[in-house]
């Protein structure tokens, strides 16, 4: 936790930190360009600071403050996210043995596309606005937690009862992608279209279409964790893939890639 913590923290304070200062040269000078820029430091800066930003558009509802019409910290919800579960699962794993966690993160994963159900319901009961109950569905930390308990079944379990792993990989992604062209055509049979309610620009507003939120999140993170077990395996290309000289070095520099947004 000590080495992650000091592998993120730097880049990504300095980053905020940086266009912080740009917006106070802004503010201090009159600058329209800088204030334009950093306008999401004015509204977030404290959701930034304090890694909640993906919880940002849920409690600015209920403080009566508009979305920021524009901002260069959108990508960094996901951090957030990722960094809750750094704060908070070490604790989890602490205070519970093997055979807890296991059923822990079961439960989890059963029970978080209800919650996903449930919460969407709920958003779109106090505010009738589909774009903004999609966001929070999709980085909101309590919709999410079935991925972070399905790495956490791969990490205790290995998924050793599945033998042949590439085949069954390959297979599950064969599903998803029956799973995504079925709904795409399901929308038109319907009377709407894909770019109608969003498919064909913000994924969120695409994935809360005939329920696929409640069951297709989990479906793509087990698959990302049996992507992960055949390279653990060293079965197939992937292992290959992954351990080639280019991908090691953009692997070594991805953070700071993802954090400047190139």
């Amino acid at each position: 936790l000590y080495r992650r913590s000091f592998r993120i923290f730097p880049l990504y304070f300095g980053f905020v930190g940086f266009w912080t200062l740009i917006y106070v040269i802004g503010l201090l000078g009159n600058i329209g360009y800088f204030k334009m820029l950093t306008e999401d430091i004015a509204t977030n800066g404290g959701f930034l600071y304090t890694y909640i930003y993906n919880f940002s558009s849920f409690i600015n509802h209920f403080r009566g403050i508009e979305e920021v019409k524009f901002t260069i910290f959108g990508h960094l919800w996901s951090l957030s996210l990722e960094e809750q579960f750094y704060l908070l699962f070490p604790i989890i794993v602490f205070f519970l043995n093997r055979k807890q966690l296991l059923y822990t993160a079961i439960g989890i994963i059963v029970l978080t596309p209800l919650i996903r159900y449930f919460g969407y319901e709920w958003m779109m009961h106090i505010n009738p606005n589909h774009k903004w109950a999609s966001v929070n569905l999709y980085r909101m930390a309590p919709f999410q937690m079935d991925s972070f308990a399905i790495g956490c079944l791969l990490a205790l379990t290995g998924f050793k009862r599945i033998k042949n792993a590439v085949s069954f990989t390959w297979i599950f992604l064969g599903g998803l992608v029956a799973i995504y062209f079925a709904n795409r055509y399901l929308v038109i049979y319907q009377g709407s279209s894909f770019e109608a309610i969003g498919g064909g620009r913000r994924l969120e507003e695409w994935l809360t279409t005939n329920y696929q939120h409640v069951y297709l999140f989990t479906l793509v993170n087990f698959a990302a964790a049996f992507i992960v077990m055949c390279f653990e395996r060293g079965y197939g290309l992937i292992p290959k893939l992954f351990n080639n000289k280019v991908m090691v070095y953009f692997g070594k520099i991805s953070y700071g890639i993802y954090v400047f947004h190139i």
